[in-house]
């Protein structure tokens, strides 16, 4: 980034923020390209949280009545999509790799008659993320634990533990205070 870029990104952040009808916090922080946004709901973002779209924008949608709630001083990573038909939340401190989805709803009914599946997801604070995993309507992460690249994540996960593969499993416990947040 050059000179110029650091000096304005705050003023960025705010205006994307302010056209796309977002709520933030103060330190939100844009890094490289704009995020897709397509905002008919509600989205809020609490103060310190920085979305970094080097490779590919991030993505972020809500359905009418519908809710993306991220929490303070959580990274979102490049080509990062979250949906939200009813709602979608993200505790404070958490960690987003690339091309993580997160979702609450499979868009499409899978029986003739029947409606889409959705389900509010939930995941808790300092929670890291890692590359290309998929987090499916209805889920919740507990706080502390981590998810690894490529999971496909669905049901709930608790507090504190490792998961990983497709479909996820937990592998171990983690050992984190009330207090550790991830860097």
């Amino acid at each position: 980034m050059t000179w110029f870029s650091d000096l304005t990104a705050p003023f960025r952040a705010r205006l994307f923020a302010r056209q796309k009808g977002i709520a933030c916090g103060a330190g939100f922080k844009l890094i490289g390209k704009t995020p897709w946004t397509q905002n008919h709901g509600r989205i809020d973002m609490g103060t310190q949280v920085t979305i970094r779209s080097l490779t590919a924008s991030a993505r972020f949608a809500t359905q009418r009545n519908a809710t993306i709630r991220i929490g303070d001083r959580t990274f979102i990573n490049s080509a990062v999509a979250i949906a939200a038909a009813r709602s979608v939340e993200i505790g404070s401190d958490c960690l987003i790799a690339d091309f993580v989805t997160i979702f609450d709803t499979n868009f499409h009914q899978i029986d003739e008659g029947e409606e889409p599946k959705t389900a509010p997801t939930r995941i808790g604070r300092n929670v890291w993320i890692g590359r290309s995993a998929i987090i499916l309507p209805g889920t919740t992460i507990g706080d502390h634990s981590v998810i690894g690249a490529g999971s496909v994540v669905s049901g709930v996960i608790p507090e504190k533990v490792l998961v990983a593969g497709n479909p996820a499993r937990v592998l171990r416990p983690i050992t984190a205070s009330d207090t550790f947040r991830r860097k």
